[in-house]
């Protein structure tokens, strides 16, 4: 996943669904993908899909 926040771009850790919410006030935001890849058929995906949302902490 991936953060963005004052154009700055930091890599997230995504753990069993889950990331830790920065502490410090700002919006960030997040574009966060995955794919469905074969598993018989090598460079063949099943699905994708592709999430961007906004968070606000004060």
């Amino acid at each position: 996943m991936l953060q963005l926040n004052k154009n700055k771009e930091t890599e997230m850790q995504v753990s069993d669904n889950h990331f830790t919410a920065p502490l410090k006030a700002g919006k960030y935001y997040y574009s966060y993908s995955v794919w469905w890849m074969d598993e018989k058929e090598e460079n063949v995906s099943n699905g994708d899909a592709a999430y961007r949302f906004v968070l606000e902490v004060q």
